[in-house]
């Protein structure tokens, strides 16, 4: 067991270095430091630990929290140095010179807003409405 996390800390940080995209670093921290929702590798690799004989269990412990370490570490670092290198707006956030949209008096009525929704529907289901 203990010659598992080895690999799959250099297949973790292989594949981090490798991502550059903020959708490619949230599919590798699922993949890997996922959640209860969603196991990831390393927390599979925790749950190994019940599979390990009894003298086995503190060196594998002590590996598996070692390697758990390094990889989450790395993925913050990686993680901060995108929020860093994403640019930042130059120019004013808000156009003051544009003109404001003109406020709505009541809503539609239920019937129409569901008559709406219905026809959204079928127009997306393929039928001409």
């Amino acid at each position: 067991m203990l010659s598992k996390i080895q690999p799959l800390q250099d297949a973790a940080l292989a594949e981090l270095a490798n991502a550059n995209t903020p959708t490619d670093l949230e599919w590798w921290r699922a993949k890997y430091l996922g959640t209860k929702t969603v196991e990831g590798e390393v927390r599979k690799m925790m749950g190994w630990i019940k599979d390990v004989p009894g003298p086995d269990k503190k060196a594998f412990g002590a590996a598996a929290q070692a390697a758990n370490k390094a990889i989450t570490d790395a993925f913050e670092a990686k993680k901060a140095g995108a929020g860093a290198a994403a640019p930042k707006p130059t120019g004013p956030l808000l156009d003051i010179t544009e003109p404001a949209v003109a406020p709505t008096i009541g809503r539609e009525h239920v019937i129409t807003q569901t008559v709406r929704d219905l026809v959204g529907i079928f127009a997306r289901m393929g039928f001409a409405v």
